[in-house]
């Protein structure tokens, strides 16, 4: 099986946007303004922990008259794993980032990027803070809030644990992103993994379709859900902690526990997981097995060709050359073993749940 890691390289997105009209990270507030504004900033802005830091560099060019600047991102110079004619080698990347033109505006000492895609501006711009009116040369902080022309208002959006600088000097620029990973994990462990994950394990065993996405492990999306969810099939939970869950559907009794669950940073800025998980009747158990990982120079290899996540090159049409990330898991197998031993229930989701031949 083959995964696909989107990015979207053509627009040249990532180097200076941190959320978009599609976000989905969340609006923390919504205002209506004549012009960008920041006041009182929503999106966090204080860490505890020390960041780990993201940098890369590159060139631009100015059009003051047409109010544009062209960036165009160096190329890395990291040794990677390449595929190339048919052949996996480790080696320096080749990976071409195409330039990004954007439209900028000033309102006072805030500056607004607009990215341009065929010769028309954006609506939307990401606000920085920090320079001098004026002035494009100089240190910006991206805010993680963006400015709507149209509608002339402003939303702002979780910056998801980091801060990212842009420093423009002399024709050349410097990215930088500290990634607050610490804080990250530290609010991850404040909240229980077996709550976040139980309406999906609730879900699968009342013979809903299972989708049994394991990084929602580490994501909470409320109480109501799952309550509603138990109240609507009758779900009993006799026993729960941290690490594990015991409850009832009907007449049958089950054990959910997750015997891994762990989150690390890549060197390329990706998040990393180790997630191992197991469900039983106490006749059968269905063990989850999702792990994201890095790949080295020992990885590098058709041995591993099917469990790359390919990233695609919009502009040019091609996959991208270089494998930063492999995956190992084993959805469809966990899935098919928790329709073996979900519950037979009268109700089934119309939308969702897969009937037995002997119910067709």
């Amino acid at each position: 099986m083959k995964y696909s890691l989107i990015s979207v390289l053509a627009a040249f997105a990532t180097l200076i946007t941190a959320c978009s009209n599609s976000s989905t990270s969340g609006v923390t507030e919504v205002e209506t303004k004549s012009e960008p504004f920041i006041g009182e900033l929503v999106t966090r802005t204080a860490f505890a922990g020390e960041p780990v830091t993201f940098t890369t560099s590159g060139t631009y060019t100015i059009n003051k008259e047409k109010q544009l600047i062209v960036m165009t991102e160096d190329a890395g110079k990291q040794d990677v794993c390449n595929f190339e004619d048919g052949e996996y080698s480790w080696k320096p990347s080749k990976k071409v980032v195409p330039s990004g033109t954007f439209k900028y505006e000033f309102f006072g000492d805030t500056l607004v990027f607009f990215e341009v895609f065929d010769g028309e501006s954006s609506e939307y711009g990401t606000i920085f803070v920090g320079g001098k009116e004026g002035e494009i040369e100089g240190l910006w902080m991206n805010t993680y809030c963006e400015y709507t022309t149209y509608s002339k208002e402003t939303a702002c959006f979780n910056s998801e644990y980091k801060k990212t600088s842009l420093v423009f000097s002399n024709g050349k620029f410097t990215k930088k992103v500290d990634r607050f990973f610490e804080d990250y994990l530290n609010d991850v462990e404040k909240t229980s993994l077996v709550d976040n994950y139980m309406n999906s394990v609730y879900e699968a065993l009342v013979g809903w379709y299972p989708g049994m996405y394991l990084p929602g492990i580490f994501y909470s999306n409320g109480n109501d859900e799952t309550e509603s969810t138990i109240k609507k099939y009758g779900i009993k939970v006799l026993d729960s902690s941290d690490s594990s869950q015991t409850f009832t559907v009907r007449k049958k009794t089950y054990t959910f526990k997750i015997n891994q669950a762990e989150q690390s940073l890549s060197t390329t800025n990706y998040f990393l997981m180790e997630i191992n998980v197991e469900i039983t009747d106490g006749k059968t158990t269905c063990v989850g097995d999702y792990h994201l990982r890095e790949v080295g120079q020992d990885q590098c290899s058709a041995k591993y060709e099917d469990n790359y996540m390919t990233e695609y090159d919009f502009a040019s049409d091609t996959e991208i050359k270089d494998r930063n990330l492999y995956l190992l898991e084993n959805s469809d197998e966990f899935d098919e073993c928790l329709m073996g031993i979900a519950e037979d229930l009268p109700e089934r989701d119309p939308d969702y749940g897969n009937l037995k031949d002997s119910e067709k």
